[in-house]
């Protein structure tokens, strides 16, 4: 009988070729000295900056989404929390 840890192993190598297999064009790197076979994508400086201009951008765009739909309900029903319970999606 398999122990836990050989296990768990194994699910998650099964996991990471399933990764690799839908992320074609991704670099995959073992540090050295280590016994499992993948820890993630190599990521460099450039796209850590990348990723957190784009965040911003997603979260601006999004905030002004919900501040005009919430403008747009307060012209319709003049209580605040009637207006926001239908402005934010998934509330309504």
């Amino acid at each position: 009988m398999p122990d836990a840890l050989s296990c768990k192993a194994r699910v998650i190598r099964r996991k990471a070729r399933l990764l690799e297999s839908r992320s074609p064009g991704v670099e995959w790197r073992t540090p050295p000295g280590t016994a499992s076979d993948h820890h993630g994508p190599t990521v460099n400086s450039e796209s850590v900056g990348i990723v957190g201009v784009l965040v911003i951008g997603v979260s601006t765009g999004y905030a002004l989404l919900l501040v005009a739909r919430y403008r747009e309900e307060l012209r319709r029903n003049a209580v605040r929390h009637q207006a926001m319970a239908v402005a934010a999606p998934g509330r309504a």
